[in-house]
């Protein structure tokens, strides 16, 4: 519920304070032990989490400030450790804006997930239950859009949905509760911290941060120890060989490796506990990191070793007495004495050998013929026990020295210890070291030595009066060389295979891949990247499987060029007429820079696989493009406009009138803009003849109409006698002649009785005149006269004869 009534704070109130009901079952990312690191600055969802968590409940159905939270509904937990310290940002942006989505934050520095609910009210540094049915839009964390406050809500009437700025410490941690509220159309949100000034992504690796200190007097089976931030308990939990345990005197194995927040399921804990056999007791130990442990952000621990010292409760406080100079083979009491503890105290010196008798609490040496070191064990009434030494110096006897290394077999860049104990002499001793091979001196007695190459140590000690020597060997184990391969660029969005070699040292390696930002993590030699859309940086490490010494780590660079693959088609001529075609582009860009093209229409009918199809739509068309790159896709479209072309109709595309007539053209298509053949721009156009002869026209012409589109047309016209009312073809067959027919070079023509005044024409099939002549007769005889034909091409043609009277016209054929 959104909104509360009175009646319901009662109840609110006791709820707050009930404990939590036991988990149901592992826990989820929907539970406090569950919940997802935050390794980067952006997370997405398409679909909200639904219910609530096997461990329930973790959050309050309290729904007022300051636990404004209406419960957990469809809620899901985020971890995050600060790395540097700053301003706390963040924005959820719900894919349906009419989700409503709920949140809390809760500072869990110096707190565990058991703690969450009890102390809520304390944890709690920010809460946001804003919104109700309906529009609600982002929610967050941003002063600029806040009403300064920590805590809004419930509701719309109980302030804005983002919370004032909250600063924060390097080293805090914080657990987010998402909840949406709204029971449907659930449809995801995405999730984005970029807007922090503060460090909030984890690049730190894990470390120990504290070892047990204090045992039982009766020893125990289990050591307590505590990481620097929550590491995966898929790293540690029952995995007894990542880890050692050891001490001076006696090896130790490590059986098994437990978290109660493992136990019940958890991903995630900042601590384990490791069994141990045999039992540990109080003094001084090591704890080893041997195998891979990663932090949430796969940030693995380094590899080493952590002195710690236990202490065991109400134990008694030894006292073994001063160091004591004494001569070669001299006699000694030892004194101890001890205070706490409980009852009685039992005694025991060591080593036991050099001792009357080792159990009581004064005991007297044998003769000492070296410098020895004491040590008293204390144990109580109840088993506790309390440990001191002192030193026994023995001057005078027979000079020695006890050479030794540690450890004595190393990785080459790591460091050993070396020392030389000496026995005898005068007690006033100097020391000079030598190595082999040559290279190292030293006059310290137990100096520290970095070795490239296994290395025997060769000591020298003189006492002012007589040399000895001492020697130990540090075996250097090489470590493997690896590289990670040449830098490379890929184009945006796409994948690329690392390629991994490693060498020298035994040569069977183990592969550890990791990436600058963090997120990326592989034991595989040549693994496969994700889909990268920046520059990053792979880093390899190999280990050596025999000695388990780890290379140098290795980089090679992804760079990332271009953009996005899209596509963003055009065509030439995005508006044609009826008719014309244009053509299409792709355009596509970004992508691995390989596409592939499917095109298609609405309305449908065209498809294609060209990039750059050519197209003849007859009707206003959207066109359609799916581009691939193998790797990604993307779609768009372009219009193409289709306009009519202009209807043009001059009458029959033959047309015969009289030769005294006159015939107006009409190109239609009023508005238009128009271009005769004859040079005029109007719309009609007038077409007349002399009226003396038979006359033939060609007229055409173009018309371009308000969209732009033109089209043409063409008319012949024919005036001839023929169409004229009253006036026939006069001559007859016999009146007269043209010969010869076929003709070559010239023609006769023969009139009987011709009219005064007469043409004579010659035409070719399409009526165009290439020969007329005017002729006036002098005498109504008959009438010759011979044509030359010298230049008229071979062919058909008709001869006419023209006057007043009439017409009439003859066929030959000129070859």
């Amino acid at each position: 519920m959104k909104n509360f009534f009175c009646g319901l704070v009662l109840i609110l109130t006791v709820l707050l304070f009930q404990k939590p009901a036991a988990g149901q079952g592992a826990p989820t990312v929907q539970d406090c032990l569950g919940a997802i690191p935050v390794c980067q600055p952006i997370y997405s969802t398409t679909a909200s989490y639904t219910g609530h968590g096997n461990v329930y409940p973790e959050i309050h159905d309290n729904g007022v400030c300051p636990l404004c939270m209406d419960g957990e509904k469809n809620d899901v937990f985020y971890v995050f450790t600060v790395q540097t310290s700053g301003i706390f940002r963040f924005t959820l942006t719900p894919n349906n804006p009419n989700n409503d989505y709920d949140w809390s934050l809760f500072n869990m520095t110096n707190a565990n997930c058991d703690d969450l609910y009890p102390m809520a009210a304390q944890l709690q540094v920010s809460c946001n239950s804003y919104g109700a049915t309906g529009y609600n839009g982002p929610t967050g964390i941003n002063t600029s859009q806040s009403n300064n406050k920590d805590c809004n809500g419930p509701g719309t009437i109980h302030g804005p949905a983002f919370n004032k700025d909250l600063n924060v410490l390097a080293g805090e941690t914080y657990l987010l509760n998402i909840s949406n509220w709204s029971s449907t159309n659930q449809e995801g949100y995405t999730l984005d911290f970029s807007s922090s000034t503060a460090q909030i992504f984890d690049n730190v690796a894990p470390f120990v941060d504290s070892i047990q200190q204090t045992i039982s007097c009766a020893g125990s089976s289990t050591l307590y120890v505590r990481f620097s931030e929550n590491i995966k308990c898929s790293d540690v939990e029952h995995h007894p060989e990542k880890f050692t345990v050891a001490a001076a005197e006696n090896p130790y194995t490590v059986t098994d490796v437990t978290s109660a927040d493992c136990d019940v399921g958890g991903t995630q804990t900042f601590y384990c506990i490791l069994q141990v056999t045999p039992p540990l007791f109080g003094g001084d130990y090591d704890l080893g990191i041997i195998g891979d442990i990663g932090d949430l952000c796969n940030n693995l621990a380094a590899h080493q070793q952590y002195p710690f010292h236990l202490t065991e409760l109400n134990a008694p406080v030894a006292h073994a007495g001063n160091d004591t100079t004494v001569p070669n083979g001299a006699i000694i009491t030892l004194h101890g004495s001890a205070t706490g503890g409980t009852g009685n105290y039992g005694w025991h010196w060591d080593p036991a050998n050099l001792l009357v008798n080792a159990n009581v609490q004064n005991p007297t040496t044998l003769n000492l013929g070296a410098t020895t070191t004491f040590t008293l064990t204390v144990s109580d009434s109840i088993g506790c026990h309390g440990y001191d030494n002192m030193m026994v110096t023995v001057t005078g006897g027979p000079l020695g020295v006890n050479s030794a290394s540690s450890p004595s077999t190393i990785c080459a860049g790591e460091s050993s210890q070396l020392s030389a104990v000496p026995t005898g002499g005068s007690g006033n001793y100097t020391y000079s070291w030598t190595s082999n091979p040559p290279g190292f001196t030293s006059d310290l007695a137990n100096p520290v030595v970095y070795p490239v190459l296994t290395t025997t140590y060769t000591v020298q000690l003189f006492d002012g009066f007589t040399t000895v020597y001492g020697s130990t060997t540090v075996t250097v184990h090489p470590l493997p060389y690896d590289d990670a391969g040449s830098d490379v660029s890929i184009p945006y969005g796409t994948t690329t295979t690392l390629h991994g070699t490693a060498s020298g040292a035994s040569g069977i390696y183990d592969y550890h891949w990791t990436s600058t930002p963090p997120g990326f993590y592989s034991t595989q030699q040549n693994p496969v990247t994700p889909n990268l859309d920046m520059t990053t940086i792979f880093t390899l490490v190999a280990t050596d499987n025999v000695t388990g010494c780890a290379s140098l780590p290795s980089d090679v660079i992804v760079t990332v060029t271009g953009f996005a693959l899209n596509v963003n088609p055009m065509a030439v001529f995005p508006t044609i007429c009826v008719g014309s075609s244009t053509q299409l582009h792709a355009l596509a860009g970004g992508g691995s820079g390989n596409y592939t093209f499917n095109w298609s229409s609405v309305p449908p009918g065209f498809s294609s696989t060209q990039q750059d199809p050519v197209v003849a739509p007859l009707q206003t068309t959207i066109y359609k493009v799916l581009v691939d790159d193998g790797f990604n896709q993307d779609t768009g479209s372009v219009t193409v406009h289709v306009n009519p072309v202009p209807y043009i109709h001059l009458g029959p595309s033959d047309t015969t009138i009289c030769i005294f007539d006159s015939l107006t053209l009409d190109a239609g298509n009023a508005g238009a803009q128009y271009y005769w053949s004859n040079g005029s721009t109007e719309r009609t156009v007038l077409v007349t003849t002399t009226g003396l002869t038979y006359d033939y026209q060609v007229y055409s012409v173009h018309v371009t109409n308000s969209f732009g589109c033109t089209d043409s047309a063409t008319i012949h016209i024919t005036f001839a006698f023929s169409a004229c009312t009253g006036i026939h073809e006069q001559y007859r067959e016999t009146d007269w002649k043209v010969f010869p027919n076929p003709a070559q070079s010239e023609l006769n023509v023969e009139i009987e009785h011709p009219e005064r005044s007469f043409v004579i024409q010659l035409t070719d099939p399409v009526g165009k005149v290439v020969m007329e002549n005017k002729y006036e007769a002098i005498s109504p005889a008959t009438f010759r006269r011979t044509l030359n034909l010298e230049g008229i091409s071979k062919g058909f043609y008709v001869v006419r004869l023209l006057s007043q009277a009439g017409w009439s016209s003859r066929k030959i054929i000129i070859y």
